[in-house]
């Protein structure tokens, strides 16, 4: 059975990006970004994860208020509360984070130097595999 896990949204953050390091000592950041719904008035508020170098980067140039375009896939965390309680959530795990807007009253963009990191954490497709060289795989 053939699978594909992806999801683009575009929004605003509702916080800064809050950075932390696993046992590892990978860094992890984690921040919310309200989507506009069909309907007028409707919000959703959508989890995401970045890892590694990605997650430095977006802690770095943007917070509370920046406009993004996260891509990534769809990913269910599961839990047990204090209570005994089964909970679970839907995710973003990100591959990439585009920094539409600004944070504060700086540009969110990074610098050239920078862009390998918050484009996206591996190395682009230079479509290769691709009919003629476009980005469409038909």
């Amino acid at each position: 059975m053939a699978s594909f896990n992806n999801i683009t949204i575009v929004g605003n953050l509702t916080a800064d990006v809050e950075l932390r390091n696993t046992n590892g000592g990978e860094p992890v950041g984690n921040f919310r970004v309200a989507v506009n719904g069909y309907k007028e008035g409707e919000v959703s508020f959508i989890p995401v994860v970045v890892w590694s170098k990605l997650a430095v980067v977006c802690s770095e140039n943007i917070g509370k208020g920046s406009s993004v375009l996260v891509s990534g896939e769809l990913r269910q965390e599961n839990w047990e509360s204090r209570e005994g309680e089964k909970r679970n959530r839907l995710v973003i795990n990100a591959r990439t984070v585009q920094f539409l807007g600004a944070k504060g009253s700086r540009e969110a963009v990074p610098e050239e130097r920078d862009r390998d990191a918050w484009a996206s954490p591996t190395e682009p497709d230079d479509g290769a595999d691709m009919v003629g060289g476009s980005s469409f795989p038909f």
